[in-house]
């Protein structure tokens, strides 16, 4: 695993517009040049008028090859860069080679004599500008794909750079024979800062590609480099330049001022190593405290992840396995250190399990709530029934495949004894029950004749076997329910004739209960729905109601707006409600308050369930209001069907009744 340095990209902006700056100013000194040139401006003449004429486009193009990545701003800045260069490499040619080019392009007839002076530059200049248009071209374009660490412009950059310090030291110092070909008196002031600032502004614009992304770096040696190199290049030029002024006003003689020089690069070199390597000292501190940190962070992760309750286990890049806890080994069979290392085909993944293959290939995860139901090959070679949940980290920029598993065997068994249980309830009980009903009802036709005793003890006989018998096809919806085995047979109902059906077929129950039962229909309509399975939920909601509610006190069934495009239902009673710290019992399996209902009925606590099961795939919602003390509203509503629907149902069963 190889690591590739972080550079800032606050810096990287901040280098690409001093490069954008440092371009424009080359650029204004350029026309500044020609324009002195033309005009016979002493102080702008001392530049050869070729020098500022490649100013100009040299500027113009680190400005534009500076500037954010677009096609019109590469082309053209290179364009401008490759006829600054075609101009100083006609004019090296013409010093080094003997080349006449230039001198005929500036005997054109149709060239005015004042633009003649244009097309010319110096010795020195045609060199140091040849490389920095050059260096402008290659910009940004790596010597080899694989490396772009190492980009095309160093080398052209690198020498130019050097030329212009040495020009600039010339200068500086005054030594006429340190520059390259012509004397550093002859040299201006101009030319020089010009060169300075137009190498500066390749600098800068090579910072994201390069042997100059060192300056952009967030590391130990971008500090470093940010802080060292300006005061290598600065110190010696600005303290040779204060010798040479303190020499020239006969402040200090030679020796004096060279020692001057030396005590002051000694003392200002020490104060910036120091503060430099106090500045590293401190963020090498906060970085070992910050891997300290990491390394307690990962400990604990470690200490979770192996005493997890589920086997843990980590597939790395190269499709082995990085990490493996104690419960995997408990799970699997497989020891850790054996486990680490292997494929998951040869350790857990049965054969032909192209699906799990598939998972444990790719980035997809799982659902958070909802694991995949697989098989899992135990060391021993059975397989087993394994709940997987799959998700991907990113660890050191390496994909890691994690997975949690849990062993659901004895779920697994528990729910085919359910499954049995259920079966058992379906034929063993509910068929003998079905003819205890029946040979009741037969009983009852005589029951002028029984003694009252007796009579009684048929009413007691008969209820207990319904009550007997709702339960059963309570657990057997609720079996449904699981399984997703609940069809409806949907049709269009008047929502009215739902609500007195429910009614009346309660009536006597609340007549019994001291309990009035009043409709109210705010809001008719016809809804899409199974009316068996409606009715079913309307009832169990009534009764529920009825048994909560006082005596001499009135159930209301009620019809109205419910949500954009459904009819709510509700049926509000008058009993105590319902406390806030029992709400979530409500619509789950066998869930039941502890408050008593008033006539002290038992329930089963599958009705609410069933109920919300049978709403929702309606596509439906059930809910409650209550108020402590002041009753309750229990209301679903139903998907409304829409006129236009009603209209062509209505029609066909026209023309159905007319072909009879």
């Amino acid at each position: 695993m190889t690591l590739s340095p972080k550079h800032d990209d606050r810096l990287l902006t901040m280098y690409r517009h001093f490069a954008r700056v440092l371009g424009g100013v080359v650029s204004l000194l350029g026309l500044s040049l020609c324009i002195g040139r033309l005009s016979d401006i002493s102080l702008l003449s001392t530049v050869s008028g070729g020098t500022g004429v490649t100013f100009l486009l040299t500027g113009l193009a680190a400005m534009l090859l500076a500037s954010p990545p677009s096609t019109l701003c590469k082309v053209t800045g290179r364009g401008l860069a490759l006829a600054a260069g075609a101009l100083s490499i006609l004019n090296a040619a013409h010093w080094f080679f003997h080349c006449e080019l230039i001198s005929d392009l500036a005997d054109l007839p149709w060239l005015p004599v004042e633009a003649q002076s244009l097309l010319v530059q110096s010795q020195n200049d045609s060199v140091q500008m040849a490389l920095i248009a050059v260096s402008l071209m290659l910009l940004h374009v790596p010597v080899l794909r694989k490396t772009p660490q190492v980009g095309a412009a160093d080398l052209p950059v690198i020498l130019a750079a050097l030329i212009s310090l040495m020009t600039l030291l010339g200068l500086i110092f005054g030594v006429p024979n340190f520059c390259m070909f012509v004397s550093c008196l002859r040299i201006s002031w101009l030319g020089g800062i010009g060169f300075a600032l137009l190498c500066l502004a390749l600098v800068f614009g090579t910072t994201d590609r390069g042997i100059f992304t060192m300056l952009s770096r967030i590391d130990g040696g971008g500090v470093l480099a940010r802080r060292l190199l300006p005061a290598v290049v600065v110190l010696p030029l600005a303290l040779g330049w204060l010798r040479m002024q303190g020499q020239t006003l006969h402040a200090f003689d030679g020796e004096t001022g060279l020692a001057i020089m030396i005590v002051s690069m000694i003392t200002l070199t020490v104060v910036i190593i120091w503060s430099t390597s106090w500045s590293l000292g401190q963020a090498d501190m906060a970085r070992q405290l910050a891997l300290a940190n990491l390394e307690q962070s990962e400990k604990r992760a470690r200490m979770i992840v192996q005493q997890a309750i589920d086997a843990f286990i980590a597939i790395d890049s190269r499709g082995t396995i990085r990490d493996w806890n104690f419960r995997a080994e408990e799970t699997f069979g497989w020891l850790r250190e054996d486990a680490i290392g292997k494929e998951p085909a040869n350790t857990f993944v049965p054969k032909g399990e192209t699906t799990l293959d598939y998972l444990l290939a790719t980035d997809e995860a799982t659902a958070p709530n909802k694991p995949l139901e697989t098989l899992m090959l135990h060391k021993e070679g059975h397989t087993f029934p394994a709940e997987l949940s799959l998700f991907t980290v990113v660890v050191d920029n390496e994909k890691i495949r994690c997975a949690f598993v849990r062993d659901i065997t004895e779920r697994k068994e528990l729910e085919e004894r359910l499954r049995d249980f259920y079966s058992t309830v379906a034929h063993e009980l509910r068929s003998p029950l079905t003819s205890i009903r029946c040979c009741l009802s037969m009983v009852k036709q005589f029951d002028s004749e029984m003694p009252d005793t007796m009579r009684e003890g048929l009413v007691v006989a008969d209820s207990s076997v319904g009550r007997l018998m709702r339960l059963i096809n309570d657990l057997l919806d609720v079996k449904r329910i699981e399984e997703g085995k609940l069809e409806l047979e949907l049709e269009h109902i008047d929502s009215i004739t739902l609500v007195m059906q429910a009614a009346d077929e309660l009536r006597g129950m609340a007549s019994n209960c001291d309990v009035e039962l009043i409709p109210v229909v705010d809001r008719e309509a016809v809804v899409l729905a199974d009316s068996d399975r409606v009715m079913q939920v309307l009832t169990n909601l009534i009764s529920n109601a009825i048994k909560y509610s006082p005596a001499e006190s009135h159930v209301v069934i009620k019809t109205g707006q419910g949500a954009e495009g459904f009819l709510r239902f509700s049926v509000i009673d008058s009993g105590p409600g319902i406390p806030v710290d029992q709400l979530h019992k409500l619509f789950t399996r066998f869930g039941q308050t502890t408050q008593k209902n008033e006539r002290r009925v038992a329930s089963s606590g599958l009705g609410l369930i069933i109920s919300k099961s049978i709403v929702e795939q309606h596509g439906g919602k059930i809910g409650l209001e209550t108020v402590p003390g002041e009753g309750c509203t229990f209301w679903f509503d139903l998907p409304v069907v829409p006129a236009a629907s009603l209209i062509v149902h209505m029609d066909k069963q026209i023309e159905t009744v007319s072909s009879v």
